[in-house]
């Protein structure tokens, strides 16, 4: 008899139980369907990935892992489970705009890139730029390519904002001139 429950013991905690995921996108999780005789069931769920440059990629979601066409880095797995999809529909916001900035080490000044560069951002999130701030060394790099909030925690190296377009030249400008004018009346 003992035989007998260890034998199903073994036998139930072997067959997996199938898990949930999103199977395309917009629609409601549904149950991965059953597995081909002899295959294991998936335990894994996929999905796109977004990035604030690059917004969702083009990938599709589904049960298993990612499909071996997916570009690099366009696709993500996450660990299934029978009550909830892990990978869940990405849903976006309007896209903004900041600026990037150079160094240039000609004129040992930080320069606007010309062309503001498309943010993208998740719904319920937050438009933020970043740029270089008076403490920022020619090393410095934009975040993001100045999309985003501040990596950089030193103080005065990287100036956050939270308006499209807000790390313009303009407000550069009109951060400079005042101290220019402190500065004047000093010396």
């Amino acid at each position: 008899m003992r035989s007998l429950i260890i034998a199903l013991f073994l036998v139930y905690t072997s067959v997996a139980e199938n898990i949930m995921c999103y199977q395309t996108a917009e629609k409601n999780a549904t149950m991965c369907p059953d597995p081909a005789e002899g295959a294991a069931a998936p335990t894994k769920c996929f999905g796109p990935t977004f990035s604030v440059l690059g917004g969702v990629t083009n990938s599709t979601y589904g049960c298993g892992e990612c499909p071996t066409d997916a570009a690099k880095d366009a696709c993500v797995t996450c660990d299934g489970a029978a009550d909830s999809a892990c990978n869940s529909e990405i849903i976006t916001a309007d896209n903004y705009e900041c600026y990037d900035y150079s160094y240039n080490a000609e004129k040992g000044v930080f320069a606007i890139q010309k062309d503001p560069i498309t943010c993208h951002r998740l719904n319920g999130t937050d438009v933020h730029c970043n740029k270089p701030g008076v403490n920022a060394t020619e090393t410095y790099t934009s975040n993001d390519k100045g999309c985003g909030p501040c990596t950089n925690t030193t103080a005065g190296v990287c100036v956050a904002c939270d308006e499209t377009r807000c790390n313009s030249a303009v407000t550069v400008t009109a951060f400079l001139l005042p101290l220019a004018a402190l500065l004047y009346t000093l010396f």
